[in-house]
C-alpha cells in the first residue's frame, strides 16, 4: 500500500479508537482487582510482586498463574508471555538505528536526543527520538524516554 492508502487507514481507525493511558496502579487497587478474583493470600502477593502496578503486567501475571503449578512455575510462566510480547512489539520495527536506540533504552535509565546524537552521528537525532516516543512502550520523562519496565526486563 502507498503512504496515502496507510494515511487513509490510519485515519479511519484513529477516528474509532479511542486510547487511554494507563497508569500504574495503587496498592489497594491492585489489592481490589486480586480480591475480586478468590486467589490465594499467597498468590495475590506472588502476582501483585510482579505487576509491580502495571495493569498489563498484572492481567499477564494473573494469565500465567493459571498456567503455573507453584512459584518457580509463575515466574517461568509470565516470562514466557512477557517474551511473546515483546516479540510482538518490536517485530515490525525495521529501522536499525530505531531497534538499536531501543536496546539502548534498555541499558540506561533515559534515552535523550543528546546521548543519540552521540551514538548516532551521521544520522537525525531527532528523528530517532521522535520515532522512539511513538512507540507504545515507551514513556515519556522529564530527563527523556525511559522503556517501559515489562519490555525493558525481556530486552
Amino acid at each position: 500500500p502507498n503512504s496515502s492508502t496507510n494515511q487513509t487507514r490510519h485515519a479511519f481507525f484513529s477516528s474509532l479508537l479511542e486510547i487511554y493511558e494507563l497508569l500504574p496502579l495503587e496498592t489497594g487497587e491492585v489489592a481490589d482487582i486480586l480480591a475480586h478474583l478468590l486467589l490465594s493470600p499467597f498468590q495475590s502477593d506472588r502476582v501483585a510482586s510482579v505487576a509491580q502496578g502495571h495493569p498489563l503486567t498484572l492481567v499477564l501475571a494473573v494469565a500465567a498463574l493459571q498456567n503455573a503449578s507453584n512459584a518457580v512455575s509463575l515466574k517461568d510462566e509470565l516470562a514466557k508471555i512477557l517474551h511473546e510480547l515483546t516479540h510482538y512489539f518490536l517485530k515490525g520495527i525495521a529501522n536499525g538505528n530505531l531497534r538499536q536506540a531501543i536496546e539502548l533504552a534498555a541499558v540506561t535509565r533515559r534515552v535523550d536526543e543528546p546521548m543519540l546524537r552521540h551514538i548516532y552521528p551521521r544520522s537525525d537525532a531527532g528523528k530517532i527520538y521522535d520515532d522512539l516516543a511513538r512507540l507504545p512502550f515507551m514513556e515519556q520523562r522529564a530527563d527523556g524516554l525511559k522503556l517501559h519496565q515489562v519490555i525493558a526486563g525481556q530486552s
